[in-house]
């Protein structure tokens, strides 16, 4: 039997490691998860109603003529007083009919902006042209939407509610409803889990990521971490990497609303949905050191999980109690964040989920770092799958 020379101790301590990472992480979520659900339950009072917030809202469009057909109609239904809030929409090099639509509805708005994105020395795709909408912006708080991502007409207010409050505020990005089947059941559950990530580690302070098709952030803040300069040399994820910016930026503080949920439509085929994921989870080589140390272990944890029973088949027992305890434990997690987002919520599905969700990930984040390595997805920003 393969290891069984080893000390007991030695063989314990090799099942440690992956039942720290994951298990921990599991119990940090639901921590977080709680915390916000009490701020949420126990609003504070804080609101200064003599300097009211100046608004930006910020929208970048890339050959998104389509998408804004339903996400203007939304812009223009949000009840906010018109003096407290700019809408600057970028036409980021579209070669549609995106800048055409743009200009003919912001004529009908004066408090709308429509800006082009401009060439700068070490900016490009999306950075570059949201770089170029803040850069024009006169909001004390910057708004972030997608150009799928449609608001409700309460949105702004759900934000102006909190927003003296925290420094950072993401929102909650809801999938209309996807076609049924085992295809929609795991894409709802993969968006739970990412979502939930962000929910709780604003719980705890210290976001991993955020998700930029709904969040905000101060513009002291981003003065404070550098502005756009920060970002010099990306060309896209422009969320993951601010929030690693904002975490470690001392007394910062982080809010999460989900009165100001806005709609998405989910992935038009597994293919687009693969697109999105393999960028996504490729993007730990642009964090902070600490960061890629962090995700590292985690990733490291999912890939020992799997091998201890093969390499030390000794402690079968043991693992297959622990493994029990974490898949228990995340599915805590899945069932508590769907209550708290409304979201439909099957255990035997969710069960089925997490078998599959970690060789997944680990896949698509070795995958998408190289792929990102090898400049797969620096073409004008848009990853495009050899």
């Amino acid at each position: 039997m393969i290891f069984t020379e080893w000390h007991p101790l030695t063989v314990w301590l090799a099942l440690l490691l992956p039942a720290l990472l994951l298990s921990g992480f599991a119990l940090w979520m639901l921590n977080g998860i709680s915390r916000i659900t009490h701020s949420l339950n126990n609003p504070s009072s804080n609101s200064d109603d003599t300097h009211p917030t100046l608004f930006s809202v910020i929208i970048a469009a890339h050959n998104e003529e389509k998408r804004l057909r339903s996400t203007i109609p939304a812009l223009a239904a949000i009840d906010f007083p018109a003096d407290r809030v700019e809408f600057i929409l970028i036409n980021d090099r579209s070669r549609d009919a995106t800048l055409s639509l743009l200009e003919s509805e912001a004529v009908l708005h004066p408090n709308w902006r429509v800006l082009s994105s401009t060439p700068s020395p070490g900016f490009r795709g999306k950075v570059n042209a949201l770089r170029c909408g803040t850069g024009s912006a006169k909001g004390d708080f910057l708004l972030f939407l997608d150009a799928d991502c449609v608001p409700p007409p309460h949105w702004l207010q759900d934000y102006d509610r909190i927003v003296s409050q925290y420094d950072v505020i993401p929102g909650h990005i809801a999938l209309t409803e996807p076609v049924s089947g085992f295809w929609s059941v795991l894409l709802n559950l993969e968006h739970l889990l990412s979502s939930l990530q962000v929910l709780a580690g604003c719980g705890q302070g210290r976001p991993l990521f955020a998700r930029g098709g709904n969040w905000g952030y101060s513009r002291r803040l981003l003065a404070a971490c550098g502005g756009w300069n920060s970002l010099k040399g990306k060309r896209w994820g422009d969320d993951i990497l601010m929030m690693d910016l904002f975490r470690r930026q001392p007394g910062c503080r982080f809010g999460y609303t989900l009165e100001g949920t806005v709609s998405t439509p989910p992935p038009s085929s597994w293919r687009s949905w693969l697109r999105a994921a393999l960028r996504r989870y490729g993007k730990v080589t642009q964090l902070s050191p600490s960061s890629r140390w962090l995700h590292f272990l985690f990733y490291l944890g999912l890939l020992l999980l799997p091998l201890i029973p093969l390499m030390l088949p000794q402690l079968l027992l043991p693992w297959l109690i622990y493994y029990l305890f974490t898949l228990l434990l995340f599915l805590c997690v899945l069932r508590k964040g769907a209550s708290l987002l409304r979201q439909r919520f099957q255990s035997g599905s969710a069960l089925l989920f997490l078998l599959l969700f970690p060789p997944l990930v680990l896949l698509l984040a070795v995958t998408g770092t190289l792929l990102n390595s090898a400049g797969t997805f620096t073409q004008d920003g848009e990853e495009e799958l050899p």
